[in-house]
Protein backbone atom coordinates (compact mmCIF):
# COMPACT_ATOMS: atom_id res chain seq x y z
CA UNK A 1 0.00 0.00 0.00
CA UNK A 2 1.17 3.19 -1.13
CA UNK A 3 0.51 6.32 1.76
CA UNK A 4 0.40 9.40 0.43
CA UNK A 5 -1.00 13.10 2.37
CA UNK A 6 -0.60 15.95 0.71
CA UNK A 7 -3.44 18.87 0.42
CA UNK A 8 -5.00 21.84 -1.61
CA UNK A 9 -3.67 24.89 0.10
CA UNK A 10 -2.27 26.40 3.19
CA UNK A 11 -3.40 28.60 5.83
CA UNK A 12 -1.54 32.37 6.85
CA UNK A 13 -1.11 31.89 10.93
CA UNK A 14 -0.52 35.86 11.11
CA UNK A 15 1.71 36.16 7.69
CA UNK A 16 1.13 39.75 6.02
CA UNK A 17 -1.38 40.22 8.55
CA UNK A 18 -3.59 37.41 7.62
CA UNK A 19 -4.91 34.88 10.28
CA UNK A 20 -6.63 31.53 9.45
CA UNK A 21 -7.28 31.81 5.82
CA UNK A 22 -5.68 31.95 2.40
CA UNK A 23 -6.23 35.29 0.61
CA UNK A 24 -2.80 35.96 -1.50
CA UNK A 25 0.31 34.20 -2.91
CA UNK A 26 2.00 34.20 0.10
CA UNK A 27 4.21 31.15 1.17
CA UNK A 28 1.72 30.02 4.14
CA UNK A 29 -1.05 29.74 1.49
CA UNK A 30 1.43 27.77 -1.15
CA UNK A 31 3.84 25.44 1.42
CA UNK A 32 1.26 22.28 1.03
CA UNK A 33 2.19 18.99 2.63
CA UNK A 34 3.92 16.09 0.75
CA UNK A 35 4.28 12.65 2.36
CA UNK A 36 4.83 9.61 0.49
CA UNK A 37 5.41 6.33 1.76
CA UNK A 38 5.96 4.11 -0.69
CA UNK A 39 6.35 0.37 -0.79
CA UNK A 40 9.63 -0.88 -1.24
CA UNK A 41 11.38 2.25 -1.27
CA UNK A 42 13.35 1.25 2.09
CA UNK A 43 13.73 1.95 5.27
CA UNK A 44 16.16 4.96 5.04
CA UNK A 45 14.22 6.70 2.01
CA UNK A 46 11.17 6.67 4.04
CA UNK A 47 12.67 8.49 6.87
CA UNK A 48 14.53 10.73 4.85
CA UNK A 49 13.24 14.41 4.47
CA UNK A 50 13.91 15.80 0.77
CA UNK A 51 14.53 19.88 0.95
CA UNK A 52 13.50 20.92 -2.76
CA UNK A 53 10.89 22.81 -4.70
CA UNK A 54 8.19 21.37 -6.49
CA UNK A 55 4.41 21.64 -7.52
CA UNK A 56 1.77 18.93 -6.75
CA UNK A 57 0.99 18.40 -10.37
CA UNK A 58 4.51 16.53 -10.30
CA UNK A 59 3.08 13.99 -8.22
CA UNK A 60 1.38 12.15 -11.36
CA UNK A 61 4.58 11.87 -13.60
CA UNK A 62 6.58 10.46 -10.83
CA UNK A 63 3.23 8.14 -9.99
CA UNK A 64 3.89 7.04 -13.59
CA UNK A 65 7.55 6.72 -12.89
CA UNK A 66 7.09 4.42 -9.77
CA UNK A 67 4.76 2.47 -11.69
CA UNK A 68 6.96 1.66 -14.61
CA UNK A 69 4.21 3.12 -17.18
CA UNK A 70 4.86 5.48 -19.69
CA UNK A 71 4.37 9.50 -18.56
CA UNK A 72 1.71 11.03 -20.95
CA UNK A 73 2.85 13.95 -23.33
CA UNK A 74 2.20 17.89 -22.82
CA UNK A 75 2.53 17.08 -18.70
CA UNK A 76 3.36 20.41 -16.87
CA UNK A 77 4.58 18.03 -14.10
CA UNK A 78 8.41 16.69 -13.81
CA UNK A 79 8.79 13.63 -11.67
CA UNK A 80 10.56 13.30 -8.37
CA UNK A 81 10.69 9.86 -7.66
CA UNK A 82 14.01 9.95 -7.32
CA UNK A 83 13.46 11.77 -3.95
CA UNK A 84 11.00 8.91 -2.77
CA UNK A 85 13.30 6.21 -3.97
CA UNK A 86 15.82 8.11 -1.44
CA UNK A 87 18.13 8.82 -4.28
CA UNK A 88 19.83 12.40 -5.42
CA UNK A 89 17.59 14.75 -6.08
CA UNK A 90 17.71 18.77 -5.96
CA UNK A 91 14.14 20.01 -7.12
CA UNK A 92 12.69 22.84 -9.59
CA UNK A 93 15.11 25.65 -9.72
CA UNK A 94 12.00 28.05 -9.26
CA UNK A 95 8.45 28.15 -8.84
CA UNK A 96 5.55 30.58 -9.94
CA UNK A 97 2.35 30.26 -8.90
CA UNK A 98 -0.90 32.58 -8.74
CA UNK A 99 -3.99 33.53 -6.44
CA UNK A 100 -6.89 35.09 -8.25
CA UNK A 101 -9.89 34.27 -5.40
CA UNK A 102 -9.53 37.03 -3.14
CA UNK A 103 -6.79 39.22 -4.62
CA UNK A 104 -5.15 38.57 -8.03
CA UNK A 105 -1.21 37.73 -7.42
CA UNK A 106 1.46 36.30 -9.02
CA UNK A 107 4.28 34.86 -7.06
CA UNK A 108 8.16 33.17 -7.66
CA UNK A 109 9.72 31.05 -5.17
CA UNK A 110 13.30 29.87 -4.92
CA UNK A 111 15.16 28.50 -2.56
CA UNK A 112 16.13 31.79 -1.37
CA UNK A 113 13.66 34.64 -2.30
CA UNK A 114 10.08 34.98 -2.59
CA UNK A 115 8.63 38.03 -5.07
CA UNK A 116 4.88 38.53 -5.08
CA UNK A 117 3.35 40.94 -7.88
CA UNK A 118 -0.06 42.10 -6.80
CA UNK A 119 -2.31 43.13 -9.58
CA UNK A 120 -5.64 43.36 -8.10
CA UNK A 121 -5.21 44.04 -3.45
CA UNK A 122 -9.08 43.01 -3.13
CA UNK A 123 -9.59 44.09 -0.20
CA UNK A 124 -6.50 44.15 1.27
CA UNK A 125 -3.68 46.74 1.86
CA UNK A 126 -1.24 44.39 -0.02
CA UNK A 127 2.08 46.28 -2.00
CA UNK A 128 2.38 45.69 -5.50
CA UNK A 129 5.82 44.28 -5.16
CA UNK A 130 6.79 42.29 -2.36
CA UNK A 131 10.18 40.41 -2.20
CA UNK A 132 11.20 38.34 1.17
CA UNK A 133 14.03 36.91 2.07
CA UNK A 134 13.10 33.04 2.85
CA UNK A 135 16.16 32.22 4.49
CA UNK A 136 15.96 35.02 7.37
CA UNK A 137 12.66 35.96 7.21
CA UNK A 138 10.69 32.90 6.58
CA UNK A 139 7.56 34.46 7.98
CA UNK A 140 7.47 37.71 5.59
CA UNK A 141 7.70 40.74 7.88
CA UNK A 142 9.80 42.31 5.60
CA UNK A 143 9.27 43.83 2.49
CA UNK A 144 12.84 44.62 0.44
CA UNK A 145 11.44 45.36 -2.79
CA UNK A 146 12.97 48.63 -2.42
CA UNK A 147 15.77 47.82 -0.31
CA UNK A 148 17.02 45.08 -2.66
CA UNK A 149 15.67 46.46 -6.59
CA UNK A 150 18.52 43.85 -8.53
CA UNK A 151 17.01 41.51 -6.71
CA UNK A 152 13.60 41.88 -7.79
CA UNK A 153 14.44 43.10 -10.91
CA UNK A 154 15.89 39.57 -11.33
CA UNK A 155 12.85 37.65 -10.03
CA UNK A 156 10.33 39.60 -11.70
CA UNK A 157 12.21 38.64 -15.40
CA UNK A 158 12.44 34.94 -13.94
CA UNK A 159 8.29 35.27 -13.81
CA UNK A 160 8.26 37.14 -17.03
CA UNK A 161 10.20 34.49 -18.81
CA UNK A 162 7.79 31.56 -17.37
CA UNK A 163 4.64 33.47 -18.55
CA UNK A 164 5.93 34.12 -22.30
CA UNK A 165 7.22 30.03 -22.45
CA UNK A 166 3.59 29.21 -21.15
CA UNK A 167 1.80 31.54 -23.62
CA UNK A 168 4.20 30.20 -26.70
CA UNK A 169 3.05 26.43 -26.20
CA UNK A 170 1.23 25.48 -29.41
CA UNK A 171 -2.68 25.40 -28.41
CA UNK A 172 -2.24 27.35 -24.92
CA UNK A 173 -5.15 29.06 -23.67
CA UNK A 174 -4.55 32.82 -22.20
CA UNK A 175 -3.82 33.62 -19.56
CA UNK A 176 -6.48 32.97 -16.97
CA UNK A 177 -4.76 35.33 -14.04
CA UNK A 178 -5.23 38.62 -16.46
CA UNK A 179 -9.21 37.10 -16.91
CA UNK A 180 -9.88 37.58 -13.45
CA UNK A 181 -7.95 41.17 -13.08
CA UNK A 182 -10.78 42.59 -15.88
CA UNK A 183 -13.42 41.83 -13.05
CA UNK A 184 -11.44 41.80 -9.46
CA UNK A 185 -11.48 38.58 -7.35
CA UNK A 186 -14.82 39.12 -5.57
CA UNK A 187 -15.40 35.22 -5.93
CA UNK A 188 -16.42 34.88 -2.48
CA UNK A 189 -16.37 38.39 -0.75
CA UNK A 190 -17.83 41.55 -2.94
CA UNK A 191 -16.96 45.03 -1.48
CA UNK A 192 -21.21 45.45 -2.13
CA UNK A 193 -21.32 43.44 1.24
CA UNK A 194 -17.99 44.21 3.31
CA UNK A 195 -18.29 47.92 3.28
CA UNK A 196 -21.67 47.81 4.93
CA UNK A 197 -20.37 44.92 7.63
CA UNK A 198 -16.90 47.35 8.08
CA UNK A 199 -19.56 50.43 9.32
CA UNK A 200 -21.89 48.08 11.05
CA UNK A 201 -19.06 46.80 12.99
CA UNK A 202 -18.03 50.54 13.82
CA UNK A 203 -14.73 49.73 11.19
CA UNK A 204 -15.09 52.72 9.14
CA UNK A 205 -11.43 53.42 9.18
CA UNK A 206 -11.24 50.62 7.65
CA UNK A 207 -13.93 50.77 5.33
CA UNK A 208 -12.59 54.28 3.90
CA UNK A 209 -9.61 52.90 3.31
CA UNK A 210 -10.34 49.82 1.35
CA UNK A 211 -12.78 52.28 -0.97
CA UNK A 212 -9.56 54.59 -1.33
CA UNK A 213 -7.36 51.71 -2.48
CA UNK A 214 -9.80 50.82 -5.30
CA UNK A 215 -10.51 54.72 -6.01
CA UNK A 216 -14.22 54.05 -5.23
CA UNK A 217 -16.20 56.68 -3.81
CA UNK A 218 -19.00 55.67 -1.16
CA UNK A 219 -21.87 55.49 -3.75
CA UNK A 220 -19.68 53.22 -6.11
CA UNK A 221 -20.98 52.38 -9.56
CA UNK A 222 -21.06 48.53 -10.57
CA UNK A 223 -20.85 47.38 -13.81
CA UNK A 224 -23.40 44.26 -13.74
CA UNK A 225 -22.55 42.31 -10.45
CA UNK A 226 -18.93 43.83 -10.46
CA UNK A 227 -17.29 45.90 -9.36
CA UNK A 228 -14.45 47.90 -11.41
CA UNK A 229 -11.16 48.37 -11.35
Amino acid sequence: TAIVISADHGEAMGEQGVYGDHVCAGEAVHNIPMIVRWPGAGAQAQDRTQDGLLYNVDFHPTLCDLLDIPTPSGWDGASFAAAVRGEAWSGRPYLVWDHALYTCQRAVRTPEWLFIRSYHPGLFPFDDKMLFDMRDDPHQTVNLAAERPEVAAEMDAVMQDWLQDALGRHGSLPDPLQLVIQTGPWKYVTVQEWIPRLRAKGRDADADAILARLGLNEHFQLRGDRVPF
